[in-house]
């Protein structure tokens, strides 16, 4: 399996119309090893030469027959004896154009140096999509658009189409961060670092182009945050139901400070940027939980905006704060952002827990980049809006959102992941500029 152990040279599924993307390692042997490489089909008993070099889109004529990539010692035309030979699986069907296809075409050139673009995009863990009986739940039927190596390639498609400048990817797995997104985002040009889960399952993982340079990074786990801040430890050290059920959470807040890398401009230091990554707790109920894991976030980055802007020589930063909130418009995090302050206790839904008498705050002009769209994810349970992407206003300007599909084209099929939507959640990709 590809989630495992080094990435294939291959993927396992090649669909029509969709690069694959070799492992980076056929890359570096192609380099050192002086191969030169070229792509045949099985056919008539024998292999047709379809491509030369790395890169190969399989087409229509390639549905149903094997693939091959094949490197060999420079020669002429490069006709000596194979050295390495990797073969796929018979190549699938293409699904036409996806959805999210539509907003590539918005996204064909990268932002100029006076802005940025950012994706947020929960990625859905392979953990919870394979179906290994007494290992892992099984949420969804085997198909091929649930193989990792299908969503891979189609994941792919979206990260490195968008022509970002940040990403902010939730629910990765650790083994896949590894085998395949670090490396393979390495060599688009990206840096990148993860933030694994209390737990080895999945984490959060921040990246961004050339266009800055990484000053700190840092991972926490939510619910230790509560220590820092007195009137929260004191609410719930009088609520041990609540505290056992806010320590038992093992979500983490991912912070990234950034920093212009180019050259300073005359009389101002390089602009700074605070990415603030997050995957806050899922349940219906627990809509207190969330008030409490946003806020205590949100007192953290204010601790930190503080202190980098008192340090000498440091300009303010700017804030972005996205990820999986698992909360919608008119709910704990909306709220919280949007009017500078909640009440816990106004969010409990249920009656599990006594909510504590706690108020978060903030002192900034937060604004949603795609304010209250119809929805960024669905499941068998649930279609509807858990994704977002906070900025300061008063910082940044939000210049265009690519749109999200609507919800009814989001659910005229099955539950997601589906063949054209490679993931339950949609990508929500913002450019954004900046106001000093």
């Amino acid at each position: 399996m590809a989630a495992c152990g080094a990435l294939p040279p291959l993927p396992a599924v090649l669909v029509a119309g969709w690069p694959p993307y070799p492992a980076p390692t056929v890359r570096r042997l192609a380099a050192s090893a002086g191969l030169q490489f070229c792509w045949q089909r099985q056919q008539d008993g024998g292999w047709v030469t379809v491509g030369s070099g790395l890169h190969y889109v399989p087409s229509e004529a390639d549905v149903g027959r094997r693939l091959r990539l094949v490197g060999r010692r420079d020669g002429p035309a490069g006709t000596g004896p194979a050295e390495l030979c990797w073969l796929s699986e018979p190549v699938l069907a293409g699904t036409g154009t996806c959805p999210f296809e539509r907003g590539l075409r918005l996204t064909t050139e990268p932002v100029g140096a006076d802005g940025f673009r950012l994706v947020s995009y929960n990625l859905l863990a392979d953990y919870y999509v394979q179906l290994q009986r007494g290992q892992r739940v099984d949420y969804w039927p085997a198909q091929p658009c649930q193989h990792i190596d299908y969503r891979r390639q189609a994941l792919l498609l979206q990260l490195l189409g968008y022509h970002a400048d940040v990403l902010c990817l939730q629910e990765v797995d650790q083994d896949v961060w590894a085998s395949c997104w670090r490396p393979m985002l390495e060599a688009a040009g990206f840096g990148g670092t993860f933030a694994v889960k209390r737990g080895p399952l999945d984490g959060l993982a921040t990246c961004w182009s050339d266009k800055f340079r990484l000053v700190s990074t840092e991972r926490h786990v939510i619910a230790d945050l509560a220590g820092l801040f007195a009137d929260v430890q004191q609410a719930l050290d009088s609520n041990e139901s609540l505290r056992q059920s806010l320590t038992e959470q093992p979500q983490v807040l991912q912070l990234t400070l950034l920093e212009e890398s180019g050259p300073e401009q005359a009389g101002r230091p390089a602009r700074r940027l605070l990415v603030a990554n997050v995957h806050l707790v899922w349940s219906r109920t627990r809509e207190h939980l969330r008030a409490l894991q946003v806020g205590l976030c949100l007192r953290l980055i204010q601790r930190r905006l503080e202190a980098r802007h008192d340090q000498a020589g440091a300009g303010a930063a700017a804030l972005v704060f996205c990820g999986d909130f698992n909360s919608g418009p008119g709910r704990s995090v909306c709220a919280l952002m949007d009017a500078g302050v909640i009440g816990v206790q106004q969010f409990v839904d249920c009656d599990e827990h006594r909510a504590p008498e706690v108020t978060f705050s903030h002192p900034y002009q937060l604004a949603s980049a795609y304010g209250a769209p119809e929805v960024t994810s669905r499941t068998s349970s649930f279609t509807g809006t858990l994704d977002h992407i906070f900025y300061m206003a008063d910082r940044l300007t939000l210049r265009q959102v690519v749109p999200l599909p609507s919800a009814a084209e989001v659910s005229a099929g099955p539950p997601l992941p589906t063949p054209v939507f490679p993931s339950d959640h949609l990508a929500l990709t913002a450019d954004f500029g900046w106001r000093h």
